[in-house]
């Protein structure tokens, strides 16, 4: 998760088509083959956001359903901000805009169902613990 100088944390807005919705996500990605979690953080912080970050903190793991798969991600948090001087490439008709939203704002999003996946919701909430 990103959370800027000024407390506001920096979501994703975008198509979810098996939601028929757009969603504000944290971002996120999954291991390319042959990578690990830290080098994964790095390059989806760029096909993202186009940002680079001078600190990435492991901050805990969870599994989504272990009732149904073994599928565990990770939550991190990235700061020392800034741009990244060569973007990667973004996923193929992948369309992303960023939005930094502070606290009472996210709270509406969730409500409103625009905030709507675990892994965000769980990183809100690690957010307003630690504040």
């Amino acid at each position: 998760m990103i959370v800027s100088e000024d407390n506001k944390m920096l979501l994703v807005r975008q198509w979810r088509a098996p939601l028929r919705q757009e969603t504000l996500e944290i971002i996120a990605g999954k291991l390319e083959p042959g990578e690990n979690e830290a080098s994964a953080v790095v390059r989806e912080l760029n096909e993202e956001a186009r940002l680079q970050a001078q600190s990435v903190e492991k901050l805990t793991s969870f599994y989504v359903s272990p009732g149904f798969t073994n599928e565990k991600l990770t939550l991190y948090h990235a700061s020392g901000l800034s741009p990244v001087s060569e973007k990667l490439p973004q996923d193929e008709g992948e369309i992303l805009n960023l939005e930094w939203l502070d606290i009472k704002e996210v709270q509406v999003a969730i409500a409103k169902g625009e905030i709507c996946d675990a892994k965000t919701i769980m990183a809100v909430m690690l957010w307003q613990s630690l504040q």
